[in-house]
C-alpha cells in the first residue's frame, strides 16, 4: 500500500483492489473530510479511504455524479455500494462492528430510513457544517469543518 498526503492528513491508497475495501468520498467537502476522519478512527486499517478527486480515474465505471452525491465503497471483490449502504457495508470488514451491519440488513425499515437520513445529510452538508460550528463544538472538530469553501454541495443541481 502507498500513502499520499491529502489536505493535512494521510490517506491510504491501495495499489491492489484485493488488499482492502476502499471508501471513496468527496475531497472538496469539509463535512465529508471530518466524517472520514471519524470513520477512520472506527475502522482503523480494515478499510482504506481516499477522495474521489485522487482515485476516480481508477474506477471509470463509477460516474463523477455518483461520487459527488454519496460515498462509494469499492469492495475487495470489485462490487460497489453507495451512500448509507456503503457506510454500513464498510463496518462488515471490522470484526468488532459486524453487528452494526446486521441491523442495517435485518431490522425491517432500518435500511430505508438510513438511506433517507443519509440523502438528507448529504444534500445539506454545508448547512450542517455551519450548525455544528455555531454550537459549542470542540475546537479540534470545529476547525475541520469551519471553512466550507469549495464544498461541492453548492455545485449540485
Amino acid at each position: 500500500m502507498g500513502y499520499m498526503k491529502i489536505q493535512d492528513y494521510d490517506v491510504v491508497l491501495p495499489y491492489s483492489s484485493t488488499v482492502c475495501p476502499l471508501l471513496i468520498w468527496d475531497g472538496d467537502c469539509n463535512f465529508c473530510r471530518l466524517s472520514v476522519e471519524f470513520f477512520h478512527d472506527l475502522v482503523g486499517g480494515y478499510v482504506d479511504h481516499a477522495p474521489y478527486q485522487q482515485v476516480a480515474a481508477q474506477y471509470p465505471h463509477i460516474l463523477e455524479e455518483d461520487f459527488r452525491r454519496a460515498v462509494q465503497l469499492v469492495h475487495v471483490d470489485g462490487h460497489v455500494s453507495s451512500g448509507a449502504q456503503a457506510m454500513f457495508d464498510a463496518f462488515s470488514y471490522v470484526p468488532r462492528l459486524r453487528w452494526v451491519v446486521s441491523v442495517y440488513y435485518r431490522l425491517p425499515g432500518f435500511a430505508s430510513l438510513a438511506e433517507v437520513i443519509y440523502r438528507f445529510v448529504a444534500s445539506h452538508r454545508s448547512l450542517i457544517s455551519n450548525l455544528l460550528c455555531s454550537i459549542s463544538f470542540p475546537n479540534t472538530l470545529a476547525k475541520g469543518i469551519s471553512s466550507n469553501e469549495g464544498d461541492s454541495v453548492s455545485k449540485r443541481e
